[in-house]
């Protein structure tokens, strides 16, 4: 009411201004002074502006430079450098202040600066159709400027794109002019540019690309637009568009703690708002409809009331509020979006509205006091009680706060199904009982209960969807009920207290990253009338003991042998067993699926079978005490990662029937001495043995390579002196074509031939 009351004196007084000093409104309409247009005073040696004065009944205007060796401008305002220094710009401006005035004249001027060329500040190149340059980066010269002017044309052409990440984070500048012709300036979603505090549009800027706009300028303060620009304008600092009913960005840096939105605003776009510390408090106005992703993200805002008006949040909107308190939600909402409220630590109640008709429980994520969630009671979809949200019908339990304090719940009668994320985070219980009724229970229902250590499923469950118990790290029992039937990816990974699981009887699917991460769990053990599984010594296998589904990562033998019955070792079968030394795969093994062997810490020696036909991706990836592999002569491929940071291993012959390797295969093999590359090898992938810092030699057997064959910086890294002290020993008859090859991939090393 205050501020309505004070718009509307403002309106008396201009009222009274206009009637009772009708000259004082002749004097307004009267035209500004003229003015150079636009704000173009640094120029590279390559490049050319023209320059103009903008104003009203303008009669004649004469352009002169003082110092003419460093740059001229003709009688049309074309500015043409000459050499590196500093001139001053003079126009002498004959004009009218009405059109039936009399002439008057003044003199403008500008100090205007000559650089280098381009080239010496930006990488670029022509756009897909050869137009116009782009600018694609910048030079070590260009990093290191405070002040980074971006130009219009070099070398005669146009400037008209700033290609994604052109402006690495490393670059220091604080200020960043944008010239006259550029139009876009295609921003990446994770583009930061932490120094940069001034921001100057020119007349020709478009569009900001990728939705991204301005985020990631922590220490942005001001932000200046061409006043000739048709797309954007800045009010005290704030970027909207030129009918400002867009509001893109709010500087950081801005030391406001209210801001109240203009009310032209009709939308405020993703991140506008973003990392604004200083921000405490927001006015919405009721012409604002759209809030869009991240747009509060990070701010400073201890208090949100929303205008009734405001109808679509995206997600993200006020993530990472942790001083934010209080909410009131608009009642036009019909969905609470994903993160929308995430990492707000401070916010310990909030109302879900009456039109709100589906809830992503991600919205509360990480909302650690949250100990109340009501519903408006005119809601048809969902009703709270308790503080905890359930469907209407008494069927769903939808969100039991993170922050709600009691060690034990006991889920009410009727209800049928757990929805994802229902308790996702809550780190007080310690035992949940549920009801004979439960059938579903959803994606990560349980997940982060960190206290969670018992936990009995009726058999009415016959649905459990994947990470449903993921990082309960005191879950030590759990009873699977005989109506299950799947156990999916993920869903006890981590559950470091696991120490047994029983698959029920009609269980016929296990996931292969179902125990992920359980590092105690020591016995599998399998219902006898189940007619999918059976269990040995622990180790999950088929029925049929052809397939090895999964060894306990807690079972503390040092060796294992694979039964002569199997076939297959289904991806992940021994990954993370900590405490397995050696493995001995039998010949009878035809198939070894992906990160078979992934993380076995422990692991120093894996005999594998001799008819093994690929090295499947990640196999022995990050064994970090794996000394000797034999690679079998009918091996025809190594698939990527496959022997990835294996720090211990010393040696690694590829045999010759082997046709390709796959990327970052031997990438970080840290004691790695030598490599020999079998007479098959048709290609290698990128950073295939980069970073393997003890490399000291390459034998390169094959006559098969070519230049597209070769993946980039396949070495990099890897030797003494950045590779210098390397030697690789390639054919005589390729050592040229060879040489040139790897020297154009980063060898520094020495090729012989032999």
């Amino acid at each position: 009411m205050k501020e309505k009351i004070m718009r509307l004196g403002a309106v008396l007084c201009v009222l009274a201004t206009v009637f009772l000093f009708p000259e004082a409104g002749n004097a307004a309409g009267q035209a500004a002074l003229p003015a150079f247009a636009g704000n173009e005073k640094v120029m590279y040696l390559d490049g050319k502006n023209r320059i103009s004065i903008e104003g009203k009944h303008i009669i004649s205007v004469e352009y002169v430079s003082s110092n003419k060796n460093v740059a001229t401008v003709g009688k049309k305002g074309l500015v043409v450098p000459k050499r590196k220094g500093k001139t001053t710009i003079r126009a002498n401006v004959v004009y009218k202040k009405k059109p039936a005035g009399k002439k008057q004249t003044v003199k403008l001027s500008y100090k205007l600066t000559i650089l280098g060329k381009a080239g010496e500040y930006f990488t670029y190149d022509t756009d897909y159709n050869g137009t116009q340059y782009e600018i694609t980066g910048l030079t070590q010269k260009g990093k290191t400027c405070k002040s980074l002017y971006v130009p219009s044309y070099i070398g005669g052409k146009k400037v008209g794109i700033i290609r994604w990440d052109a402006f690495q984070e490393d670059a220091t500048f604080h200020s960043l002019h944008l010239s006259d012709t550029i139009k876009a300036w295609r921003r990446g979603s994770k583009e930061s540019h932490a120094n940069l505090k001034k921001l100057y549009l020119g007349k020709g800027m478009r569009k900001f690309g990728y939705g991204v706009y301005l985020s990631g300028c922590p220490a942005l303060s001001e932000i200046i637009v061409d006043s000739r620009n048709k797309n954007f304008v800045a009010e005290d600092n704030v970027l909207f568009s030129k009918d400002k009913r867009t509001l893109y960005c709010y500087p950081a840096q801005k030391e406001d703690g209210l801001y109240e939105i203009p009310d032209e605003v009709y939308r405020i776009v993703n991140n506008a708002f973003s990392s604004c510390k200083n921000l405490k408090q927001v006015v919405f106005t009721e012409n604002l409809e759209i809030i869009e992703y991240n747009a509060f993200a990070g701010s400073g805002l201890t208090s949100v009331t929303m205008t009734d008006e405001i109808s679509y949040l995206n997600g993200s909107v006020f993530s990472g509020c942790t001083s934010l308190e209080e909410v009131r939600l608009s009642k036009k909402l019909t969905e609470i979006p994903y993160d929308l409220f995430k990492g707000c630590i401070s916010l310990k109640s909030i109302t879900i509205p009456a039109r709100v008709s589906w809830i992503n429980n991600m919205a509360f994520e990480g909302c650690t006091q949250l100990t109340q969630v009501e519903v408006s009671s005119a809601n048809r979809y969902f009703q709270s009680k308790d503080g905890i949200v359930f469907s209407t019908d008494g069927e769903k339990l939808q969100y039991y706060p993170e922050g709600k304090k009691g060690s034990s719940y006991v889920v009410p009668e009727g209800i049928k199904i757990l929805e994802d994320r229902a308790f996702y985070g809550n780190s007080s219980l310690k035992e949940v009982t549920l009801p004979e009724g439960v059938e579903t229970i959803k994606t990560s229902v349980f997940s982060g209960c960190t206290g969670l250590m018992k936990l009995d499923l009726p058999d009415s469950v016959h649905t459990i969807q994947k990470e449903a118990f993921k990082n309960c790290a005191k879950l030590t029992e759990v009873k699977l009920p005989d109506s299950l039937t799947e156990i999916p990816n993920g869903v006890f990974s981590y559950c470091s207290g696991l120490v047994e699981i029983t698959i029920p009887k009609e269980v016929s699917s296990v996931g292969s990253r179902a125990f992920k991460g359980c590092s105690n769990l020591k016995y599998f053990l399998a219902d006898s009338q189940n007619t999918t599984f059976t269990a040995v010594d622990g180790v999950l296998f088929s029925k049929s003991m052809q397939v090895l589904y999964c060894y306990p990562q807690g079972k503390a033998d040092e060796s294992y042998t694979v039964p002569d019955s199997v076939r297959r070792l289904k991806e992940g079968a021994f990954a993370q067993a900590k405490w397995l030394k050696k493995v001995a795969v039998p010949d009878a093994v035809k198939y070894i699926e992906a990160k078979c062997f992934w993380a076995c810490e422990s692991l120093e020696t894996v005999k594998l079978p001799k008819n093994l036909k690929v090295i499947p991706e990640s196999l022995f990836e990050d064994c970090g005490m794996l000394k000797i592999v034999k690679i079998p002569s009918s091996v025809t491929y190594i698939f990527a990662n496959a022997f990835k940071k294996c720090t211990s291993l010393a040696e690694i012959k590829i045999p010759n029937n082997v046709e390709g390797v796959g990327s970052y295969a031997f990438h970080s093999c840290k004691k790695l001495k030598t490599a020999t590359l079998g007479a098959g090898i048709e290609s290698i992938g990128k950073k295939t043995f980069a970073r393997c810092r003890n490399m000291k030699k390459m034998v390169v057997k094959t006559l098969h390579l070519t230049d597209n064959s070769i993946g980039s910086d396949i070495l990099f890294r890897s030797g003494a002196q950045n590779g210098k002290g390397m030697i690789l020993e390639v054919p005589k008859s390729k050592k040229l074509t060879y040489t040139s090859y790897f020297k154009k991939r980063g060898f520094l090393g020495k090729v012989v031939a032999k």
